[in-house]
């Protein structure tokens, strides 16, 4: 072999090692990777339901891996006619150093479809905002 094929076989391989991270990446991303999705919170959860005598049980929690950080969840619980566009029924807000909770219960009329939209804030000590995410329970029909 020449020095001219050894030079293309090297170059084609250091293309194909590139590559190889960029290929993981996107499958991670894909995969909807909870490392990728959030800078700042380590955890980002909510739990939704509707009991037969009306109430409807609001949960959402948030976590960050610094504790120093201030957190502020927003919930709102919303509803919908149609599936399509969703109007606030109501609003309730919690705020705390590395972690925030909100558990509530609401009585809801029955008819309308139902859901949590929850946003999480996470700030610094100066009050510099780092992350926000937001995240929308399952719908529950009633």
């Amino acid at each position: 072999m020449t020095p001219r094929k050894y030079i293309k076989i090297i170059a084609v391989f250091a293309i194909f090692c590139m590559l190889i991270p960029i290929v993981f990446a996107y499958k991670a991303e894909e995969e909807n990777s909870p490392l990728l999705r959030f800078s700042q919170l380590c955890h980002f959860g909510t739990d939704f339901s509707i009991s037969s005598n009306d109430s409807a049980t609001c949960y959402s929690s948030a976590e960050v891996d610094t504790i120093s950080y201030n957190i502020t969840l927003d919930m709102q619980l919303q509803r919908s006619s149609n599936g399509r566009t969703w109007s606030t029924v109501r609003n309730w807000s919690s705020s705390g150093t590395g972690s925030a909770l909100l558990d509530k219960t609401y009585y809801v009329s029955p008819g309308y479809d139902y859901r949590l939209h929850v946003t999480a804030t996470v700030s610094n000590a100066s009050g510099c905002i780092l992350e926000t995410a937001t995240k929308d329970s399952s719908i529950v029909s009633y």
